[in-house]
């Protein structure tokens, strides 16, 4: 408040700069009469103007807030005049709007009641022939007729579209890239040599948000998705209209619906498609996994989006389609009015029907990893009877000079002293593994990795 009562003093300071006329023709019907080349008029009355938007967004509409109570027996029409040091006097369209009880205005306590403002709309021009933020003074005459009843001025710098654009888009390309880059650098460290990616494939938005495994998410995809068109919004409303715009219900339902989703889908793939940590330690030891697991060996694609387990997956096309219908809606619409933005509510429904639907389709998948999971698990049992057995028992046929007591020394010496009803019990099991392995990962045993440990 102290703001405005301080702009107010300076504009009753240097209003007479602008001199109107006794006989003011800017009310009349169809006037571009210049004010300021007019004799002072101070008999009308001053009325203090209140921007909502520190920024004027030029080439769109501004509201501005009158402090004065509404006249009730006269109609009153407003005229408007756009004043810049590189521009003349512009004018430019004055609506008058119903003044609302919820109005940031009354709600924010600038000014009483709905009943002692004015609220106005008003065009800013968009050329005014000057880069970056010009200032400029807007001049606001309340009209009875063709005779001024009071009059309103305030300065503030009016933004332009293309320049807010021109900072916005760089700024999310420097912020992807960094992004990119510390993705790369993280992945250089868990990737092996042959699956390592050059840095540009990081600019690819699979490969940024793909998944634990190393392939790509789609819903780790829909939240990166959203949250750039959000962010962009935001920082470009910021630089549009000077203050931090707030989110309506509708966005912050899609960011919810984008994050659970994700949360759901981690949870899901965690409780499904999860190793024991001990089987997970026993195919590295055994080199069926690289030391990065999974992830070091799977390159993000963008078929993972819409494709499961080799088959097109329709769940996953349903969410896609309905992420980019609605993700363009909020581009289109929500560049002008964020705090606004809604869009149906069936649409929404729709959304989040397609996460449900996804993670459900998630859930009913056969439990191929749980079952390879188990089959690891029984491998193991079996190579350590192997290798108790072949412990346990001398050696039947030892080289010479060699105690056949000691442990043995390789392989060939393990299978001489242990049962060989174990050792093929094992083959059959590691055999059977070896297949479950390859159908849930796509990565092929080496044979000679399908031999079991002899100490």
């Amino acid at each position: 408040m102290v703001r405005y009562l301080l702009a107010l003093a300076v504009s009753l300071i240097v209003l007479p700069d602008f001199g109107f006329a006794n006989d003011l023709a800017v009310c009349k019907s169809g006037s571009v009469a210049d004010p300021r080349d007019r004799e002072g008029l101070r008999s009308v009355k001053y009325v203090e103007a209140i921007p909502m938007t520190p920024i004027l967004p030029g080439g769109a509409r501004s509201e501005v807030v009158l402090v004065t109570q509404p006249p009730e027996k006269t109609t009153l029409t407003f005229r408007g005049f756009i004043v810049s040091k590189v521009a003349a006097v512009v004018p430019t369209d004055v609506i008058e709007r119903q003044l609302r009880p919820e109005h940031p205005a009354v709600a924010g306590k600038l000014v009483a009641n709905e009943k002692s403002a004015i609220l106005l709309s008003v065009n800013v021009p968009a050329a005014m022939g000057a880069w970056w933020w010009p200032h400029a003074t807007l001049l606001l005459v309340g009209c009875n007729g063709e005779h001024p009843e009071f009059l309103s001025r305030l300065e503030a710098p009016i933004s332009l579209a293309h320049w807010c654009l021109a900072i916005v888009i760089p700024f999310l390309l420097l912020s992807y890239g960094l992004f990119a880059a510390a993705t790369y650098r993280c992945d250089r460290t868990q990737k092996i040599a042959p699956y390592q990616q050059p840095m540009w494939r990081y600019f690819d938005p699979v490969v940024l948000s793909a998944g634990s495994n190393g392939k790509g998410s789609i819903s780790k995809l829909q939240v990166l998705f959203f949250s750039i068109i959000v962010v962009g919004l935001l920082f470009y409303l910021l630089l549009r209209n000077g203050y931090l715009s707030s989110m309506s219900a509708t966005v912050l339902t899609l960011m919810g619906i984008a994050g659970v989703g994700a949360a759901a889908s981690k949870a899901t793939d965690t409780s499904k498609n999860r190793l024991d940590f001990g089987n997970w330690a026993w195919l590295i030891e055994r080199k069926w996994l690289p030391p990065g697991g999974l992830a070091a060996i799977n390159t993000a694609r963008w078929r993972d989006i819409v494709v499961n387990d080799g088959e097109f997956d329709v769940y996953r096309f349903q969410m896609v389609v309905f992420s980019i219908v609605v993700g363009g809606a909020l581009l289109i619409t929500g560049i002008n009015d964020l705090a606004n933005f809604t869009i149906p509510e069936t649409l929404l429904g729709l959304l989040g029907l397609s996460q449900i639907v996804y993670i459900g389709g998630k859930l009913a998948a056969p439990a191929s990893c749980a079952e390879l999971n188990d089959g690891i698990t029984q491998l193991r049992a079996a190579e350590r009877a192997f290798v108790e057995s072949a412990t346990k028992n001398p050696d039947p046929s030892p080289p010479a000079g060699v105690d056949p007591a000691l442990p043995p020394a390789d392989l060939a010496a393990a299978k001489r002293r242990a049962n060989p009803a174990l050792y093929v019990a094992y083959k059959d099991l590691a055999n059977k593994v070896a297949l479950m392995f390859q159908s849930v990962t796509g990565r092929t045993v080496v044979i000679s990795d399908l031999e079991p440990s002899y100490r």
